[in-house]
């Protein structure tokens, strides 16, 4: 394994030799939703409790906006075991520390699991 001085230049240089590895990332990488951090964020931050006219947003707007959010919280979450897959052969700190948080994480499992029993219709 290389060492941790410069982790961006170090994944650089690692995608750089290994095509295989980065044109593998890279189709994976199309598969997340360009709006995953906003999605995660709505989910993982309990709002305090804000009334409708504060917000100025009807109920219609806050469930086409809740519906979204959950079709692309879906969509992220089925993208991740191919990211698994892609990273598990990394080397370099950068690449290997996104494995081991993101990709080896339980607690994604556990919301995919959770997501599934909410919405047994929407999982494929």
């Amino acid at each position: 394994m290389w060492d941790r001085g410069k982790p961006r230049q170090r994944a650089e240089d690692e995608l750089m030799r290994n095509a295989q590895l980065f044109y593998g990332l890279s189709q994976v990488l199309r598969k997340f939703p360009k709006e995953t951090d906003r999605v995660l964020c709505h989910f993982c931050f309990k709002p305090k409790k804000i009334t409708n006219e504060v917000l100025g947003v009807d109920n219609g707007k806050k469930s086409q906006i809740l519906i979204s959010s959950i079709i692309l919280l879906k969509t992220a979450l089925d993208a991740l075991p191919l990211l698994s897959k892609v990273l598990k052969d990394a080397r370099c700190f950068f690449l290997v520390n996104v494995y081991k948080t993101i990709c080896e994480n339980e607690k994604y499992a556990g919301i995919r699991k959770r997501y599934v029993a909410h919405f047994p219709k929407l999982t494929t």
